[in-house]
């Protein structure tokens, strides 16, 4: 679904009048995948993530969010809190490390975002479905060592 939303192919409106116009029975996966969409989600790992960090004692976030930079270039953060000035990155290996270049991508993110004074930890989708407690524990402590340097 976020594939097709983000080549341009549908947008998220028109697919929620087929949606709406469509059976109810058998589409639960389809009407879940859709308020994923809707929350901020491009990836089925990060809508996961989404699911479970809202869940949790983090506090609220932006998701694929614009970071304007100093340089004039911007990038989009997976998660973002922006107070905190910190970044969550999932690193799916099916979506980042096809071609050297991409796998140059993450890692001039990462570096851009750091040079910037924030704060990034990045997380698999492994990570996410197969340890969800301790995804979550991490960032938990992760974001509240980060208040704790901000305040310092």
């Amino acid at each position: 679904m976020t594939q097709a939303i983000r080549a341009n192919l549908c947008s998220v409106e028109e697919l929620a009048v087929q949606l709406a116009e469509g059976p109810q029975r058998g589409s639960r996966n389809l009407r879940l995948a859709l308020e994923e969409v809707l929350a901020g989600a491009w990836s089925a790992p990060e809508a996961r993530a989404a699911r479970l960090l809202r869940a949790s004692n983090v506090p609220p976030f932006e998701q694929n969010a614009r970071i304007d930079l100093p340089d004039g270039s911007y990038v989009i953060a997976d998660f973002l809190w922006r107070a905190l000035r910190a970044v969550l990155e999932i690193d799916s290996l099916e979506h980042h490390f096809l071609s050297p270049a991409q796998r140059e991508a993450p890692d001039d993110k990462h570096l851009k975002l750091m040079s910037a004074g924030y704060a990034v930890a990045h997380r698999t989708p492994w990570a996410i479905s197969q340890r969800p407690l301790r995804f979550v524990h991490g960032i938990e402590q992760w974001l509240q060592a980060r208040a704790r340097q901000l305040a310092a």
